[in-house]
């Protein structure tokens, strides 16, 4: 007996120090979970997870490391482990539990899986609960739609965010965007500061130092430019800090009751290539966020979204109207229950009498889809309509920006990774009359290199060059972002004199369709000629087709006339093609 008493304290001490070794870890990522840092959260519990847990703690953190990893719009692992929760609850699993799997199933492209937990759902719940058979429906309708395709050339471009993206404008020759970086003390977190970006072609950015970027110093979150067609002015958004004499005097400061720095709308001048005037926008609130900016082309209407008190649920879309008299701001106007939905509605953006923005509260693909609607004349969006595949996908679709008559832009997706970082996505519609190459849409990830035919449509992960935009673009930027309320940002910098919840969102002319047809009908049919074994020889001499200056590298603006060719050529029953192109002496005497 002398024996076993060490022996058996020596196991109690163990013991002891494994349980309070758990519980450390399981409060230190809680602690990082209700300040929002999510990343940082899932580093911790993921090392709980390795430890000997009891059934009931093991449950408990499978369900945060499920939550963190949504939040993160890392779906593919949030699904992982709530089917890891499901499968250890002995009776009836938690309600709430089944209809986030099967929203996560949805999000990953699983229609017919997560149709089925959506109805486990309703039995759960006696079909009484509204939001899950709003669900239901909308994979019905996901399922139904989802090999429909719109003739939309899509592919994604070098634009670097750094993770989820808070908007984008256009600025002159380039791009002004939302840049995520990692700051000292900000754990796994970035912070966003607004950034540069010459624009080389459709798919080719190159950032650059841009003075009138660098005079903009928010030490917290900066996004969601939107420039007045003059270039005169830029709304944007940041978190809550004292604007004084046209700077911010103070950040911080203005924090809620539960140490939350929400998001406000700023207003700046721009004269001689800097900003000026910086100003807060009068709707502001500390108490709720004001966020993704766009302004309409004349500058009367300023569209944004908010989670304001009297809304339909999360954020809505709001806009108030500029009096030219007085330049003064009207209260903020709802744009109304055809549009706003019980989820959050971001991303509004507006080109040609056309009004956009991203919802989750619609029938849609996914996660945040892309809708359209016409603009009524007291300026408030119509019934909107999803726009539909390859624009948008089953994952997070926002931001979207359009140009000249809207055939081209831009628009932010996290379709192409698994680690719930956005990118963006260059897009140009054609007539339906012609193949379209798409680009890196993609209906799964293990197809992204896999041919396919879909509709006419030639689905590639070939990345072809698109035509540059117009010189003179229609100024609407917004904000993208994959989802309204975000991660907010670290408390206890070693900048930070107060402490704080900072609240981020997670939140080319081309040749016109007569111009392509046009080009398909001058192109010369020489006679046909009858060969020896009564074959048909056909030459198609196309006279304005035209390669790059010193490359073998066709001319972007040529590919859909090629495509009218190929969609002509198509219809032979067999065929074999001998294509030949001739080069000229352009060039100086030097070259």
């Amino acid at each position: 007996m002398r024996q076993i008493k060490p022996i058996i304290t020596a196991l109690l001490i163990i013991m002891t120090q494994l349980v309070f070794a758990q519980k450390k870890t399981i409060e230190k990522a809680d602690k990082f979970y209700e300040t929002f840092f999510f990343k940082d959260a899932i580093v911790q519990y993921e090392d709980a997870l390795t430890m000997n847990l009891n059934a009931k703690t093991e449950m408990y953190v499978l369900l945060q490391l499920a939550k963190c990893s949504q939040y993160s719009f890392q779906y593919t692992q949030a699904e992982e482990y709530y089917e890891r929760l499901l499968a250890m609850y002995s009776k009836e699993p938690r309600p709430d539990v089944v209809l986030e799997y099967g929203i996560m199933l949805k999000f990953n492209g699983k229609y017919e899986e997560a149709r089925e937990q959506f109805k486990r759902y309703n039995k759960l719940t006696d079909g009484m609960d509204p939001y899950g058979n709003f669900h239901l429906r909308s994979v019905n309708w996901a399922s139904a739609n989802d090999t429909i395709y719109k003739p939309v050339y899509v592919s994604r471009t070098n634009l670097d965010i750094s993770g989820q993206s808070l908007g984008y404008a256009m600025y002159k020759n380039g791009i002004v965007y939302a840049h995520g970086r990692r700051k000292p003390s900000i754990n796994l977190m970035k912070i966003f500061d607004l950034d540069f970006a010459q624009r080389i072609d459709s798919l080719n950015f190159m950032p650059m130092s841009s003075v009138l970027i660098d005079s903009i110093q928010f030490m917290s979150h900066e996004g969601s430019p939107t420039f007045t067609s003059d270039y005169s002015t830029m709304y944007f958004t940041a978190n809550a800090a004292v604007v004084k004499d046209g700077r911010v005097v103070k950040e911080f400061e203005e924090a809620t009751r539960k140490g939350i720095i929400n998001l406000k709308i700023y207003e700046v001048s721009v004269t001689d290539g800097k900003f000026s005037r910086l100003m807060e926008l009068p709707f502001n609130n500390r108490s709720y966020n004001c966020t993704h900016p766009h302004i309409s082309a004349d500058g009367s209407i300023l569209y944004f979204s908010s989670d304001m008190p009297g809304g339909s649920g999360g954020f809505d879309l709001y806009a108030v109207k500029k009096d030219k008299r007085t330049g003064r701001w009207s209260s903020p106007i709802n744009l109304g229950a055809s549009v706003n939905t019980e989820e959050h509605d971001i991303f509004p953006y507006t080109n040609k009498g056309a009004f956009y923005y991203s919802s989750k509260g619609l029938n849609g693909y996914g996660g945040y889809d892309i809708y359209s609607a016409r603009i009524m004349s007291n300026g408030i969006p119509s019934t909107p309509k999803n726009m539909g595949r390859p624009y948008n996908s089953f994952r997070d679709d926002i931001a979207y920006m359009s140009f000249g008559e809207g055939i081209t832009g831009y628009l932010c997706s996290n379709r192409g990774n698994d680690e719930g970082d956005d990118e963006v996505y260059f897009f140009r519609e054609y007539p339906r009359s012609l193949p379209i190459i798409l680009g890196e849409d993609m209906r799964r990830f293990d197809s992204i290199r896999k041919v396919e035919m879909a509709y006419g449509i030639h689905k590639t992960e070939q990345k072809a060059q698109m035509p540059p935009l117009p010189s003179k673009l229609v100024p609407v930027a917004q904000v993208p972002s994959p989802l309204a309320i975000a991660e907010p940002a670290a408390p206890n910098t070693a900048s930070n004199k107060k402490s704080g919840k900072i609240n981020v969102e997670a939140y080319a002319k081309p040749l016109p369709p007569r111009k392509i047809q046009q080009e398909l009908n001058d192109a010369v049919f020489d006679d046909p000629i009858r060969t020896d074994n009564d074959d048909v020889m056909l030459n198609l001499v196309f006279n304005n087709v035209n390669f790059e200056f010193n490359k073998a590298t066709l001319l972007p603006e040529m590919l859909p006339i090629l495509d009218s060719a190929a969609a002509f050529i198509r219809q032979g029953s067999t065929i074999r093609l001998e294509i030949s192109a001739n080069t000229d002496s352009r060039g100086t005497s030097d070259y």
